[in-house]
């Protein structure tokens, strides 16, 4: 089985959000986030609208670099089994624009009911579970990496179709957004779900913290980690 690694397209995000909807099927924050959850709620089309709006209104920032992970077959066109969404860091030149304008955003959400990147959720979608992961991983992140912040690349999404998994596709996604960061010299940096530690340490990153991203359940843990440059694989 040959796999590929390509940029995603505009064309690519349907297949996108299918392979994410099997990747994270049994997820406990994706359960934390669509608690009533059934088949017919993730596949409505309202949920799968918001998921590929999302997708497609990052793929129109240059900041935002997502790789996919595809076969081909000789009796259908390639399949994509996997991807990554890696966020890059900014120019050097445009950091000090970028942290004026966060400014100006973080006081005005302080006056307006929480927002994401699509203002819109749809029907199903607990947005308070999701407003309370997303401030935790924002809030680590800032205290972490403090002025170095936006000197980092940074993992924000990896999924794998549970049908491909074992095949060495999740290392390869994350191996690609790893050499970016050893070419710039910097760090590489994200957030891993319990059952993923293992991987990452794997490539090279440390564990920083762990954070309790679903309200009110300490079972379940999202781990802080980086990679320094130079960092060797175990």
């Amino acid at each position: 089985m040959d796999i590929q690694l390509i940029p995603a397209t505009i064309a690519s995000v349907p297949e996108m959000v299918d392979c994410g909807r099997r990747a994270f099927e049994n997820d406990a924050l994706e359960h934390a986030i669509f608690p009533n959850r059934s088949e017919a709620l993730l596949e409505s089309k309202e949920v799968l609208e918001y998921r590929m709006n999302l997708i497609r209104k990052r793929l129109q920032s240059p900041d935002w670099h997502y790789v996919l992970a595809t076969i081909d077959s000789t009796e259908a066109p390639a399949k994509v089994v996997g991807y990554a969404g890696w966020m890059a860091p900014p120019p050097q030149e445009n950091i000090t624009e970028q942290k004026q304008v966060e400014s100006a955003v973080e006081s005005q959400i302080q006056q307006r009911p929480f927002a994401t990147d699509d203002e819109y959720s749809p029907k199903g979608m607990d947005m308070d579970a999701f407003k309370h992961a997303v401030e935790v991983i924002e809030k680590a992140k800032k205290e972490i990496l403090g002025k170095e912040e936006h000197r980092v690349w940074y993992l924000a999404s990896l999924a794998v179709d549970p049908d491909f998994k074992g095949k060495g596709i999740a290392s390869d996604l994350v191996q690609w957004g790893v050499s970016k960061a050893e070419e710039a010299g910097l760090p590489a940096y994200l957030d891993s779900s319990p059952a993923a530690v293992g991987l990452y340490r794997r490539l090279g990153f440390k564990e920083l913290r762990r954070l309790n991203v679903i309200r009110n359940d300490e079972s379940h843990f999202s781990t802080v980690m980086m990679r320094t440059p130079g960092s060797a694989e175990t």
